[in-house]
């Protein structure tokens, strides 16, 4: 039985935190600004002087779970740190749960250019700089090495022309978390690529 076969019947679902280690572009900033209970824990907050402390991570990890335990869906940044220091929590418990959103290695090209776009033409900031050259460098092994942590599920988005948000219900579902209008009705179709 599918994860969301198992909760399709979102009777049984309860409130639960989510944490959502997204990928830089998937639309975490986007979506959280309009949406209640969920929070972008933004990792360059936690530079000081334009430097991080050496265990920014660890702090930076426990203050999502400490969120999701509280039943947010906290969205994270994508750093090897962060995803290896989450990897010490688990995936499931019964109070949050913590998977991986981010494109597929074939959307290298569009991908990279949606990040050059929110740079140049969007938001001239360090931040969207930082994004745009490290995925111009580093995509594929940087997608690939997100793919291969079997500790936490990898949600693979297959085209530029997707939702984040029907991502982050659909996840909601099948992770039991909150209870959206949309997944309440049965609109949410597992089988669509995302």
């Amino acid at each position: 039985m599918s994860a969301y076969r198992q909760y399709q019947n979102c009777e049984q679902i309860r409130d639960r935190g989510l944490i959502i280690i997204g990928y830089q572009g998937v639309g975490k900033s986007s979506f959280a600004t309009s949406r209640h209970k969920t929070i972008d824990l933004e990792s360059s907050n936690f530079k000081v002087g334009g430097e991080r402390n050496d265990n920014w991570y660890v702090i930076y990890c426990r203050i999502a779970v400490s969120l999701a335990k509280q039943g947010y869906i906290v969205f994270t940044s994508s750093h090897r740190v962060v995803v290896e220091e989450f990897m010490k929590y688990g995936n499931l418990n019964d109070d949050y749960s913590i998977v991986i959103v981010a494109p597929h290695r074939s959307l290298e090209t569009e991908w990279v250019e949606k990040l050059r776009q929110r740079w140049f033409d969007e938001a001239k900031n360090e931040k969207n700089r930082i994004a745009y050259e490290d995925a111009a460098k580093n995509f594929q092994n940087e997608i690939q090495w997100l793919a291969s942590q079997s500790e936490l599920p990898f949600i693979p988005i297959k085209s530029m022309d997707y939702t984040f948000g029907k991502i982050v219900e659909g996840l909601c579902c099948i992770y039991g978390v909150i209870r959206y209008s949309r997944i309440m009705s049965g609109s949410w179709d597992e089988d669509k690529s995302f």
